[in-house]
């Protein structure tokens, strides 16, 4: 069987083009032609917005029923399908076939998802970090240069010229003493720009500016302080848990616990769950009544995860077991009310006639 791309745009009928399109998929000879005429869908500024829906809607059965069990398109062309779509669980059927082409250290796909990462809540974040996660191994296992003279002996200038993975090298370097803390740290603290590399920063940092450099708590809270509030969750999270490293040998300074108050009820819960361990480290006594608040105005079994590994660390998880089974209780039943279908039911059912888009009224 052979088919005109040309001749599926002059099938008026939504309908029927769908119909037409899912023979074609089904019979299993065009899979990489049509995701390539599926993407000039897309991107055409002749497609209305009714087509681009089939489209999505297409694109999801097909990975669902197994029939694109590989992708054909390029990062960006990837990007442009995904942001296109505005279903979570659509969008997390395309994450889950664009993966299987995804290499770690994709520098395109990363600088998405750590903007989509800052925009998003819930399950959604939860996902996309796991994601970011994997592809940002091969960001951090660079291996050139090696430690050497020439990081040894590594200038401002220099470092201002590196690359983003020759960077996150060196300051891991720093971070496990095999080289020393340069005495232009603080100029790189303040000239860097690019906030992955100023979350690694920012974790690597505030202890070493104590132990090696003699300073005092409450003067390298003050420095930390704009990271502190950066708008870049990661930068925020990294930033109290290299505080609280610190808190750990300077612990009794009363700045610290005013300092990490502040962040106890931020929106991202990284960020909560370590401003709230810093805290436990000052004061378990003091900390209490916030951290009950904490665990109160949980937003998601996510974020109530996050807050129990905290107080496990802490080694006082089970001061709180009626506030967390009653967070549970809360929790639990709320997922239940808002319960969507699973891919794998909706894997289960094959489609029987054309993808017809819905809105998100329709669908829930």
């Amino acid at each position: 069987m052979s088919f005109d791309l040309e001749q599926l745009n002059l099938i008026v009928n939504y309908d029927d083009r769908v119909s037409v399109i899912q023979k074609l998929i089904e019979d299993g000879q065009f899979h990489k032609e049509i995701q390539t005429y599926l993407y000039q869908q897309f991107i055409s500024n002749e497609s209305r917005e009714s087509w681009i829906g089939y489209c999505i809607n297409l694109w999801v059965w097909a990975c669902e029923q197994g029939h694109f069990q590989d992708s054909s398109l390029s990062t960006e062309q990837f990007l442009i399908i995904l942001k296109r779509t505005s279903d979570f669980s659509q969008r997390r059927v395309l994450w889950d076939l664009q993966l299987s082409v995804l290499k770690p250290g994709d520098y395109v796909a990363c600088e998405y998802l750590k903007k989509m990462v800052s925009q998003v809540q819930g399950i959604e974040r939860s996902y996309l970090r796991k994601v970011l996660s994997e592809l940002e191994k091969g960001l951090t296992e660079y291996s050139e240069p090696q430690w050497n003279a020439e990081l040894l002996n590594l200038t401002l200038e220099k470092y201002d010229h590196l690359e983003r993975e020759q960077k996150l090298y060196y300051l891991k370097q720093i971070s496990e003493g095999n080289i020393p803390l340069p005495n232009f740290s603080e100029a790189i603290l303040n000239k860097e720009r690019d906030s992955f590399v100023i979350s690694s920063l920012v974790k690597v940092f505030p202890p070493l500016f104590y132990s090696k450099l003699g300073k005092k708590g409450p003067e390298i809270v003050q420095s930390f302080i704009p990271f502190a509030n950066h708008q870049d969750s990661r930068v925020r999270a990294n930033c109290l848990e290299g505080l609280c490293e610190l808190f750990q040998s300077a612990k009794k300074e009363p700045e610290f616990y005013g300092f990490l108050l502040n962040f106890s009820q931020d929106p991202d819960s990284r960020v909560k769950a370590n401003a709230l361990k810093g805290m436990g480290l000052f004061s378990k006594t003091e900390s209490q009544e916030v951290i009950e608040a904490a665990l109160g105005s949980t937003q998601s079994l996510e974020e109530l995860d996050s807050l129990l590994w905290t107080l496990q660390e802490l080694g006082i998880a089970h001061d709180f077991e009626t506030v967390i089974q009653r967070s549970k209780t809360r929790l639990g039943d709320r997922r239940k009310v808002s319960k969507q279908p699973r891919s794998s039911d909706r894997r289960k059912r094959k489609a029987s006639g054309p993808v017809i888009p819905m809105s998100d009224k329709e669908e829930a």
